[in-house]
Formats: C-alpha cells, sequence, structure tokens
C-alpha cells in the first residue's frame, strides 16, 4: 500500500483530524495498491496513478454527492471507502467505515478543568444556539474562523485532544447543513432516491459522522450528542451506555447543568466508549478490517 495524500490545508498549524491518521506506518502491511486521501479528483483524473489499484477514503460524504466531478472521479476508482453508511448502501463501489482515530495521539488522562467543549466551526443557527448554551459553563470554544466567543481560537492537533481530555462533557452533533442552491444537486445525485441521507433535504439538513465524537471517546470527555432524523452515532455507541443526547437547546442546558454538577455518576458511560473505541476504532483496527 502507498498512502497518497492532497491535502489543502497541509502546513498551516490546522487541528483537522485527517492529516494525523497515522497510515504511513502500515504501508508494508498492506497489499500493493494506493489509498488515496483528501482532495483527489486532480490526482484521479490525471491518469498518474493508473498502474495500481486506487482505494479512496472519502471522510466528507454525503459531502460533495452531487453529479458531474464527484461521481465521474470516484467512478475512476476501485473502492471508495465512506463514513456515509446511505451512500454506502446506494452504490457499488462504496463500503461503510468508521472515521479512524490514530492511537498514537491518544491523550494521557487529565483532571477535568474545564466543563464542556465544542471544537468546530458554526454552519448553522443550531450550531450557534448550542455554543451559546455552553457559555455560563466554564467552556473550551475551539474555532478557526474569528468567532468572538472563542476562547481557544487555534490550536494544533495535540493540544485539542488534550483539552479535550481536560473536560468534563464534549457537546456534538453529526449533521451537515447544505445551501439551498444545492439541494437541486444532491437530489440530482447517483440514486439519490434511494439514499437516505437526502431525504431530508427540504429542510437543508443531512447526515454527516463527526470526528470529535470519535476524539471525544478516545479523550475519555462525555460525549453529549444532539438527535437528528438519523443518529448515525448509533452505528458506533450506544445511547445512555456510551453517550447522552439532548433533544432541544433546553434539555442541552439542563443536560450541561446536571452533568457537570454531577460528573461521578457518569464516569462509567465514559469508560465504555473509551473501552469501545481502542477495541474498534483506531487507525490500525481500521487497517486490519478494510485494507489488509
Amino acid at each position: 500500500m502507498k498512502v497518497c495524500t492532497f491535502f489543502t490545508h497541509q502546513g498551516r498549524g490546522h487541528d483537522d483530524p485527517v492529516y494525523n491518521l497515522g497510515f504511513e506506518k502500515y504501508e508494508n502491511q498492506c497489499g500493493d495498491f494506493y489509498l488515496m486521501l483528501g482532495n483527489v479528483y486532480d490526482a484521479i483524473n490525471s491518469g498518474k496513478y493508473d498502474d495500481k489499484k486506487k482505494i479512496v477514503l472519502s471522510l466528507e460524504e454525503p459531502n460533495f454527492c452531487t453529479p458531474g466531478h464527484h461521481v465521474d472521479t470516484f467512478n475512476k476508482v476501485d473502492k471508495v471507502l465512506t463514513i456515509c453508511p446511505y451512500t454506502a448502501s446506494t452504490i457499488n463501489n462504496r463500503q461503510f467505515v468508521f472515521f479512524p482515530f490514530n492511537q498514537d495521539y491518544i491523550p494521557d488522562e487529565h483532571e477535568k478543568q474545564y466543563d464542556v467543549i465544542y471544537s468546530g466551526s458554526i454552519q448553522s443557527p443550531a450550531v450557534s444556539e448550542m455554543i451559546n448554551c455552553m457559555l455560563p459553563h466554564n467552556y473550551v470554544f475551539i474555532n478557526f474562523d474569528g468567532d468572538s466567543r472563542a476562547n481557544h481560537p487555534k490550536v494544533s492537533y495535540k493540544e485539542k485532544l488534550n483539552l479535550y481530555a481536560k473536560t468534563k462533557i464534549t457537546v456534538c452533533h453529526n449533521l451537515l447543513w447544505p445551501s439551498y442552491g444545492n439541494v437541486p444537486r444532491y437530489k440530482a445525485f447517483l440514486n439519490a432516491d434511494k439514499n437516505l441521507a437526502f431525504q431530508h433535504l427540504d429542510k437543508g439538513v443531512m447526515p454527516q459522522i463527526k470526528s470529535r465524537v470519535f476524539e471525544a471517546a478516545f479523550s475519555k470527555s462525555l460525549i453529549l450528542c444532539g438527535y437528528d432524523y438519523w443518529n448515525t452515532i448509533e452505528y458506533f455507541f450506544k445511547p445512555d451506555e456510551d453517550f447522552i443526547y439532548y433533544t432541544s437547546m433546553a434539555d442541552l442546558q439542563e443536560k450541561l447543568n446536571e452533568i457537570s454538577n454531577n460528573y461521578h455518576k457518569y464516569t462509567h458511560i465514559v469508560e465504555n466508549a473509551y473501552k469501545k473505541s481502542i477495541n474498534n476504532y483506531t487507525t490500525e483496527k481500521f487497517v486490519e478490517r478494510y485494507l489488509k
């Protein structure tokens, strides 16, 4: 296996996990093929990689699932490993996978210094409301886009994970909000009528599994996840056993208060998610399951 990465932001101190997956250490343990990550389109279409089988790891779908460039390019590879279960079930060359976490980056266990953390951009008013619910608490908000509420605007990947490890609760969601102008294009995607990821496009929302769910689990921070139409988190973790849902902003506020003040009652859930992740969701396990 030869790992080929095509990252557009590498070298900018970005906290994105895709730059830190660690597949290179397993190159000699797999077969003779290319594992391609990042903005792979030009590379695939160049013909430079036609001498071997090509496997693409797509950590964005159903994002970009519109007709034309995405479909035409991904049809040229042998397999696409995708984090979207619904796209995998409707397109022949897809295989549903988990979002791998490089076990070399598992942070040390820390005393909890903060109540709640969120790392990411503000993609919708719902996410902004979620941040507002955090503000009365001893919170961490990592944001690279200049949001005035961010108290950790730019951190490295390791620093981000250490902040997770120092925080009791990680709030998260597994949603994507496409622009309304792109809704017709998603509806025109290959087998879109069968793809459950597109069933609520008219509401302007799609499912997308986020890395922060796994980052929280590996960092021993309680996952407090927004309940949605799909609940893709349940492909990997069980509610009330490995994580907790919130169903509204009022419910989020109530649970932030309860859990932050009574964290000792919830540490068994944190440990369950950590053990499940160690045993199933590392990069090493990913290689064994999907690439060897």
